[in-house]
């Protein structure tokens, strides 16, 4: 029988009540009330708020069910696979959040924050190849910030694709000088050489209090200390590692 208009009010009054008692932190009860929700419409999102009770009363297995439960409840709007991939994540199931990942229709997602969060997740679960593609796809739908040409630098490097991943790191400090991570990749790049460094751009950063991002100084110093090391000047090197 399809659901009627009286039984989303009756799911949404329940939830709003499950909801007040998880700020109340009481969470037994609201562990009944999400309970109450599961085989319905609300099911995939009460399920992930059973997974974070589960994970703040120490039972890190029950967390992970609940959350594969949600997955294998068929979700596909992609703002519940990204809230689905990122508690799968944070559990440490990164097979299973591959899985999610891959879940995405990458051909027909328009959602460029979720593309954009899903390819970051990716890179730091250590997926390159699958961030470049949605990556990619949110290029394609006119994503362009110096966060995202980041990510695809970093994707790349890690992809072996050297020459592409320093056109992309180059252009994210063109667009926001003050990247200091991308500066940080740059010089993790490859060997520096007296004719081929960022020495002298990293020196200005610090001059000019391009560190004064919040932790933006130890990732240019550390950039600095690399090249310096490259370039054999071990005092020079030591002096920005030990600031760092």
């Amino acid at each position: 029988m399809p659901a009627t208009r009286s039984d989303g009010d009756a799911a949404l009054a329940g939830w709003k009540r499950a909801e007040a008692l998880m700020q109340r932190s009481m969470l037994a009860e609201a562990s009944t009330a999400y309970m109450a929700l599961v085989g319905g419409a609300l099911e995939i999102p009460a399920r992930l708020r059973l997974s974070v009770i589960a994970s703040r009363q120490g039972d890190l297995r029950v967390a992970t069910a609940e959350v594969m439960a949600a997955f294998q409840a068929g979700a596909r709007a992609p703002e519940a696979l990204e809230a689905l991939a990122r508690r799968l994540l944070a559990l440490g199931e990164t097979e299973a959040f591959v899985r999610c990942a891959e879940t995405i229709d990458r051909s027909g997602c328009q959602t460029i924050p979720v593309l954009a969060e899903m390819a970051r997740m990716l890179v730091s679960a250590g997926r390159p190849a699958e961030a470049l593609g949605l990556l990619r796809r949110a290029r394609g739908l006119g994503l362009d910030t110096p966060a995202t040409r980041y990510l695809a630098g970093v994707s790349l490097l890690q992809c072996g694709e050297l020459d592409a991943a320093e056109a992309e790191l180059e252009a994210c400090v063109l667009a926001r000088p003050t990247f200091a991570r991308a500066h940080w990749a740059l010089a993790k790049l490859r060997p520096q050489t007296p004719g081929r460094n960022h020495v002298e751009r990293l020196e200005r950063l610090l001059r000019d209090d391009g560190g004064a991002e919040p932790g933006n100084l130890p990732h240019l110093l550390f950039g600095l200390f690399k090249e310096l090391d490259d370039l054999g000047e071990p005092e020079r090197a030591w002096d920005a590692l030990e600031r760092g």
